[in-house]
């Protein structure tokens, strides 16, 4: 059930804050609830390859969370891969490739996730966030500096995209192949 609990500030003569709190004799009757989700809703700038998570007040069943949480940059659903950490308590998902810059990005809680006891979440969560945008191109390094035609060519630097399809290289205005 639902008690009142009366708290005495110390240090503050006649402060008192009142708080509800709900009983629960025992795990098996507590009803499992998302805390929190990570990165906080709203959130901006984040890293491209940055992981998300999603935490219970309880021990949840991995293939239940498995099932209802979903990472989407804009409306696609990322692939990723599912840890479990804390006990069975967060959960964090790490997509198998970067986000795209400068995406609205969502985690997605569905509700109905169950603990180990067969009890269900009642309500879902979601945060919704942006990663960063892209970074300046800096080139920093062409190796060999010269060569023939068709020799390979390692070019380093800032700001490339991590999905190597996303980057294009020209010599002297040419497509490099």
């Amino acid at each position: 059930g639902t008690d009142s609990l009366v708290v005495r500030l110390l240090g503050e003569p006649g402060a008192v804050a009142y708080a509800t709190a709900q009983v629960v004799l025992a795990d098996s009757l507590l009803p499992p609830a998302v805390v929190s989700l990570g990165p906080a809703d709203g959130a901006s700038g984040l890293n491209v390859g940055t992981a998300v998570s999603a935490t219970f007040n309880k021990a949840m069943d991995s293939t239940s969370v498995a099932g209802r949480l979903s990472l989407y940059s804009g409306v696609n659903p990322a692939a990723g891969s599912l840890r479990v950490s804390q006990e069975g308590k967060v959960f964090i998902f790490q997509p198998s490739q970067p986000l795209a810059y400068s995406a609205r990005c969502s985690l997605v809680v569905q509700a109905g996730i169950t603990d180990h006891y067969g009890l269900a979440t009642t309500t879902g969560a979601t945060s919704a966030f942006t990663t960063q945008a892209p970074p300046s191109v800096q080139l920093t390094s062409l190796a060999p500096p010269a060569a023939a035609v068709g020799t390979p060519v390692v070019v380093g630097g800032d700001g490339f995209s991590a999905v190597p399809s996303q980057n294009t290289v020209l010599f002297g205005g040419v497509l490099a192949a």
